[in-house]
């Protein structure tokens, strides 16, 4: 059965709007080649990524971000989808998030009947939200793209690693990331974006 994506309000939006690239170090700007660029997996019309917490900052903290999200269209968007960093150890704090009918979601551990009946309906089926957030520790290298990544299992649940590429992101490798994940939680219905990125 498909699945119905969060972003129907966030992940759609974010996935078809515009790559601004925000600056997430002190200091004047530098060059692509001299920085660290990050790319949370945000793939279009599917479960993904968003960034929350940079090295314990939330990302409305950085001046680059002043005052987001201003309206629940922006807070959709998930932002941000691309942003640098001056090379060495971070640490990001990030979400995965992930609309689906409700007995989708059946066969992942701990899940209860309580949780599934509580979905909103639509149509004939109900909805709930899975979410997860976690910890990416990770040691960045001047000009390279750091792809945050998942991989998706309905009974084992989502797996968080990390991707090192050149910049053009055509050569890729796994690389070592220490990654600490918090317990999921299923909510009934669709999310908004300020729900996805509160505190």
């Amino acid at each position: 059965m498909k699945f119905i994506p969060v972003a129907c309000i966030a992940l759609l939006t974010a996935s078809c709007a515009s790559q601004q690239t925000y600056k997430f170090y002190q200091g004047p700007q530098k060059l692509p080649t001299e920085l660290s660029t990050i790319k949370p997996k945000r793939p279009f019309a599917a479960p993904g990524i968003y960034v929350r917490y940079v090295d314990g900052k939330y990302i409305s903290e950085y001046e680059s971000m002043a005052g987001y999200p201003a309206t629940v269209q922006e807070a959709n968007m998930l932002k941000p989808l691309v942003f640098q960093v001056e090379p060495g150890p971070h640490r990001f704090n990030v979400g995965f998030t992930y609309t689906d009918v409700a007995n989708k979601f059946a066969t992942v551990s701990q899940m209860t009947s309580s949780a599934l009946a509580s979905g909103v309906a639509i149509g004939s089926s109900k909805i709930v939200n899975y979410r997860q957030f976690a910890d990416i520790e990770v040691n960045t290298k001047a000009n390279k793209v750091y792809q945050l990544n998942y991989q998706w299992d309905e009974k084992a649940g989502v797996t968080f690693y990390v991707d090192e590429c050149d910049q053009q992101e055509k050569a890729c490798k796994k690389i070592p990331a220490k990654i600490e994940k918090q317990e999921y939680t299923i909510t009934p219905g669709l999310p908004t974006g300020y729900d996805l990125l509160a505190k």
